[in-house]
């Protein structure tokens, strides 16, 4: 495993973002190219932090600017995410061991020809792991953590509220919980040769087609949980 220097911590709102600055010193920001970055340490780690905002496209944008401006040897999701699996309460969190793509399951053509059943052209993954090292860093942690932790599977989808048929195409896989931004963060980071892992918390309960108002409380919540998180692994990695 290459050393670890450089940190970088991607959110996708401003909650998610402020709560875990919180945890760093010697913040200073810098506008590069119409984003904006902010720099400081935790422990021996040198860290930036930004805001992608929501969904995969800006998920995927972000993380390839951040890892083309500063190079970082570790890139960190935290945030929030709908609970799928209904056993997880509401601030619980969940680390993404195994992470799913909903929409690249069902790429089709103009005739509805399901290109997933295709040989030609060059289609994106659809799941992704975290490494291994930080699998065994996350359970290490687990053990030793008073937050309700689960190491499991993310599914990431650009439709909200959830599409009716992401529980029915992910049912044997065990899903977790659903969120915008970590299938596109971990794309990328595998394209890149980046090791990565999302950290979410619960804010709510995702059910298909159900409006679902996100409550700021919860939200506020549920970010301060995965920062948490996500602060302890970096500390861990020292």
């Amino acid at each position: 495993m290459k050393s670890i220097s450089t940190i970088a911590v991607l959110s996708a709102i401003q909650p998610e973002f402020e709560s875990f600055v919180h945890f760093m010193s010697n913040v200073h920001k810098k506008k590069i190219k119409g984003m904006t970055y902010y720099f400081g340490n935790i422990g021996r780690f040198n860290i930036v932090a930004l805001v992608t905002g929501i969904g995969q496209t800006n998920s995927a944008f972000s993380t390839s600017s951040v890892v083309h401006q500063f190079d970082p040897d570790l890139l960190i999701f935290s945030g929030i995410s709908g609970a799928i699996n209904r056993e997880l309460k509401v601030g619980s969190i969940v680390v993404g061991k195994t992470v799913f793509s909903a929409e690249s399951l069902s790429l089709k053509s103009i005739t509805s020809e399901n290109y997933r059943k295709c040989r030609h052209g060059i289609l994106p993954d659809t799941k992704f792991s975290t490494p291994r090292f930080l699998q065994e860093k996350v359970k290490k942690l687990i053990k030793s953590s008073n937050q309700n932790v689960h190491f499991g599977t993310l599914v990431s989808s650009d439709f909200f509220p959830m599409p009716d048929y992401i529980p029915e195409k992910f049912c044997d896989n065990l899903v977790d919980s659903i969120d915008m931004e970590s299938a596109a963060f971990y794309q990328v980071c595998k394209q890149m040769k980046k090791p990565c892992v999302a950290i979410r918390s619960i804010s709510n309960y995702a059910e298909p087609k159900k409006k679902v108002r996100l409550k700021s409380d919860l939200i506020k919540l549920s970010a301060k949980n995965a920062a948490e998180f996500s602060n302890r692994l970096i500390l861990s990695l020292e």
